[in-house]
């Protein structure tokens, strides 16, 4: 599958030469570098410039709960939001179609032609037995999760061009191993680590998934 660009937002400043990082997702290195910028000085107050600093990626497939280890050196970096890309900016048998002819009749009656056409529409990207299913008009009984899944990915239409800022709801976060005592969603999601030179910042990115959408839609 193809990987998925992530871009990390904030400020950062050196008082000389750059702030670097080191970024980890589940254990596996996907930066390591200089960050865009490092001549925003903080004023005192929470940080606020968003400055594009760094680009990461990550394949598409790898949903949920995200372990991200980030650390900082030759300065002061302050992380804010993310955006990605390879999200869903359009699906191909909308969502009003499943709902005229699938949900009233799902799962044992859904008819030969509408399976038919699903397998027309979704082509091999279903999967060769689920394809074949439905390319028969045979398919009954509750779907599977996986089958579900199925579905929903070969709908979906995706880009590479279309980035859309994520809710990135943080758990967990501590800086050196010291939990930072945030509580609540708003902080959690809206407050920005800082971190100062040296620093290193984990936290497990919570539920991660780009359309948080649930089949057919």
């Amino acid at each position: 599958m193809a990987n998925r660009t992530f871009r990390v937002y904030g400020q950062a400043y050196a008082e000389s030469g750059d702030v670097s990082v080191v970024m980890s997702v589940n254990g596996t290195q996907v930066f390591s570098g200089n960050v865009s910028d490092s001549s925003t000085v903080r004023n005192g107050a929470a940080p606020t410039t968003e400055n594009h600093l760094w680009s990461w990626d990550l394949d598409e497939d790898t949903l949920g709960d995200l372990t991200v280890s980030i650390t900082a050196t030759g300065g002061e970096l302050c992380i804010g939001p993310m955006d990605c890309n390879r999200v869903k900016t359009g699906q191909i048998i909308p969502p009003s179609w499943f709902q005229t002819n699938v949900e009233p009749y799902y799962p044992d009656n859904v008819s030969a032609e509408n399976q038919q056409y699903i397998a027309t529409q979704l082509g091999t990207a279903l999967g060769t037995d689920l394809h074949a299913a439905l390319a028969a008009g045979t398919k009954t009984g509750e779907l599977t999760q996986a089958e579900k899944d199925a579905i929903r990915a070969a709908n979906r239409v995706t880009d590479n061009t279309t980035y859309r800022r994520q809710q990135e709801i943080r758990e967990s976060v501590q800086i050196n191993g010291a939990d930072i005592g945030w509580t609540t969603d708003a902080e959690k999601e809206g407050n920005w680590p800082i971190l100062s030179d040296g620093d290193v910042l984990t936290y497990t990115w919570k539920d991660f998934n780009p359309d948080n959408e649930w089949y057919p839609d």
